[in-house]
């Protein structure tokens, strides 16, 4: 998420062998009204299998856990349609029912909102998924400053971060 930019700050994650690696900073950023997006760097790739549109599933919030769930298609949610989210620092995936299409969370406008989603500080940028289809990255919800919540998640929408970092969403060929 474009908020979590906060400078030239390398940001780390953990991998497959569950070992902490370093990716490197945001290479781009927006976060304003009409998106909340970024991207980061790799800087150091060794580790990583690039090229495989992957998805981790994990089985706290009680989907099957799936280190390799495959990612098909992007497309916009509608009403209704079941998305589930892997929330990385909640350590987290749970899935809920799209409530709105259109919502203002953190001072960003056109988010969609997930209900039954546990979300927490620092679960920004996190996939929003369900069915092999990207919906979004997660933006904001009712758990913050510290504090989890269990009401609802917001992301904005991934064929918006798509247009506004002029990139496109890798899916399975």
């Amino acid at each position: 998420a474009g908020h979590c930019d906060v400078g030239n700050w390398t940001w780390r994650t953990d991998i497959a062998d569950e070992s902490d690696h370093d990716i490197g900073p945001f290479h781009r950023s927006r976060n304003d009204l009409e998106t909340d997006v970024g991207i980061l760097r790799v800087n150091n790739p060794t580790g990583w299998q690039f090229g495989w549109p992957f998805v981790t599933v994990d089985p706290t919030g009680g989907e099957a856990a799936q280190q390799y769930y495959v990612i098909d298609h992007v497309l916009y949610p509608g009403l209704g349609d079941r998305v589930c989210a892997t929330l990385g620092n909640s350590a987290r995936t749970d899935c809920g029912e799209v409530t709105d299409n259109y919502v203002t969370g953190g001072g960003t406008d056109g988010l969609f909102e997930v209900d039954d989603l546990c979300t927490g500080g620092g679960d920004s940028g996190s996939p929003y998924f369900s069915f092999h289809v990207a919906y979004g990255i997660h933006s904001s919800g009712d758990g913050v400053n510290g504090t989890s919540g269990c009401l609802f998640g917001r992301a904005e929408h991934a064929t918006e971060a798509e247009l506004r970092m002029n990139v496109a969403i890798l899916t399975r060929p």
